[in-house]
């Protein structure tokens, strides 16, 4: 269970607690401003306290960094793409105490007097101390949707200055699973709505201005060469791009005004590491996509 607070124009969490965990922040950890845009970077600090397996003490102290580090269109994995997607980077630096729990009571762990960080102190800390931890967190926003399609977690220990990592792990969490019915989020239906009668307009229009061109094709992995073959019905334009699975582009080929008829394109990809990648074809105002492995 995660705890937030909206207050102004930011978001925070004022506490957690899991299986073997239990912590409630004095200053609670930002996690995000409103709104946001690409290239924007905000920073904060956070102090909470709690306890480990009713068995040891908890004390946190850090700086979290957030940017807004990207913006563009993101590629699922069954081809589909999604346009004017953002991605938030987070760094967290932590300092983490622990002691014997002598006092089995979580309300102790809230202050009852105002809180105020020393912000030097944590900075110190951080910097001088020989253990601390360090979070990060990307996670990819669409507008429409309430909850990140992608996040990926990674914690790393530092003992003496060397890197220890401690996880990492992702989620995924697609567009067609989050037509969820809450009735207090009917912001981001109306925003889905918006854009799905745009979409509707765009794809009218252009089906009115732009016939469908034909194609077909297949496509192989042969000594380190991606080769696709395919077979224009009438003359169109043509785009074939790579991608790896983060979405970073890593090969386009683009033929103007390409006269019906059979091809093959070669693309390269010996200098690639082992995995999946997406290709994607482009052919007047149709798209296609398909997953990529190399062995």
């Amino acid at each position: 269970m995660y705890y937030y607070q909206k207050s102004g124009d930011s978001l925070f969490c004022i506490g957690y607690e899991n299986p073997t965990t239990f912590i409630i922040y004095q200053k609670p950890e930002l996690l995000l401003t409103f709104p946001i845009s690409q290239g924007y970077t905000v920073y904060d600090y956070f102090e909470g306290k709690g306890n480990y397996c009713n068995y040891l003490n908890i004390h946190l102290r850090g700086k979290t960094t957030i940017t807004a580090d990207a913006s563009g269109k993101l590629i699922l994995p069954d081809g589909d793409t999604i346009q004017n997607v953002l991605r938030t980077y987070t760094h967290k630096y932590i300092h983490q105490q622990t002691q014997p729990q002598k006092k089995l009571d979580n309300s102790s762990y809230i202050d009852t007097i105002p809180f105020t960080i020393n912000k030097d102190s944590i900075d110190y800390l951080i910097a001088n101390d020989s253990v601390h931890i360090e979070m990060e967190i990307w996670r990819w926003y669409a507008s429409g949707y309430r909850y990140p399609i992608f996040e990926t977690i990674k914690s790393t220990i530092y003992k003496l200055g060397t890197p220890y990592e401690h996880f990492s792990t992702s989620f995924a969490y697609m567009p067609s699973e989050q037509y969820y019915d809450l009735p207090y989020d009917a912001e981001n239906q109306r925003q889905r709505e918006i854009k799905q009668q745009g979409k509707d307009w765009k794809e009218e229009r252009d089906n009115k201005d732009t016939p469908n061109i034909l194609i077909d094709y297949q496509i192989q992995v042969y000594n380190n060469d991606l080769q696709v073959y395919y077979e224009l019905k009438e003359s169109s334009h043509i785009s074939i791009i790579l991608y790896n699975i983060q979405g970073e582009q890593l090969s386009a080929i683009q033929k103007y005004n390409q006269s019906s008829g059979v091809y093959n394109e070669i693309i390269k990809i010996g200098d690639y590491p082992k995995g999946k990648y997406i290709l994607q074809i482009v052919v007047g105002n149709k798209k296609y996509g398909e997953k990529v492995i190399k062995k």
